[in-house]
């Protein structure tokens, strides 16, 4: 579940959260980077449930809990914590907002899903249950992972992307200014599933608001998955404001 690199004594640790149908082996193109690196973080490469188990299983709030219960014995020795989330884990790394008391949260947001209005819904499902039937027909592990059917239809008694949809991100930052020390969004230019960066923009205007220290960054000409073909300007924009 948990792998740290670096110092064995936690000081300064850094959580890294992967996305839906991911696991922690997408954080490493990070690894060489951060063991070379100058200045040492404790960087803590955790595992979604939803990994390991089918995600119609998990809801986000069950998820969330699954995570805090893990990193909570670190949270309870240090002061500053960052964490990073990647599309699901994005959201996961807000929601986890209202569980930490008496330590300042750093967040580092990429690709963070931010759907189209509700009102689309029903074209965007027919869409996903066309190819869910048709990706249905190969193993789990090759189409998901590019075009992710099953976590975007409602082909089960459970949808993770309506509970997404009626997730109140600005909330979960205006109830928790008290522990947010700052917010860095990020995404690329062809990142359609979040919304693309004018969505990922508004929100940032919108956290920026509420008074907290919020910025956005361009990852250039990638999608969802930065890491993919933005290697390095993802651990720069790290490295920049950790």
């Amino acid at each position: 579940m948990i792998s740290i690199i670096q110092n064995t004594e936690i000081k300064n640790p850094v959580f890294f959260i992967h996305g839906a149908y991911q696991s922690p082996i997408m954080w490493n193109f990070l690894f060489d980077d951060f063991i070379n690196y100058s200045k040492p973080y404790d960087c803590v490469f955790l595992s979604l449930p939803c990994y390991y188990q089918p995600l119609e299983d998990n809801s986000v709030n069950k998820i969330t809990e699954d995570i805090f219960c893990k990193i909570k014995p670190v949270l309870d020795k240090v002061e500053n914590v960052t964490i990073v989330g990647h599309s699901l884990g994005a959201i996961i790394a807000v929601r986890l907002l209202s569980m930490i008391k008496n330590t300042n949260v750093s967040l580092f947001l990429s690709s963070m899903p931010l759907f189209l209005p509700k009102k689309i819904m029903p074209l965007r499902m027919l869409i996903e249950k066309i190819i869910f039937k048709i990706s249905n027909k190969f193993p789990r592990e090759i189409i998901p992972r590019t075009l992710r059917p099953k976590l975007l239809t409602n082909y089960h008694e459970y949808n993770i992307l309506e509970e997404i949809l009626t997730i109140d991100l600005q909330n979960n930052f205006q109830e928790n200014i008290d522990v947010v020390k700052n917010v860095h969004i990020a995404c690329g230019v062809f990142d359609f599933l979040s919304g693309g960066i004018n969505t990922q923009l508004r929100l940032v205007h919108d956290i920026q608001k509420m008074g907290i220290n919020a910025q956005f960054t361009n990852l250039g000409f990638c999608g969802h998955y930065p890491q993919i073909f933005s290697k390095n300007k993802y651990f720069k924009w790290l490295i920049k404001n950790l």
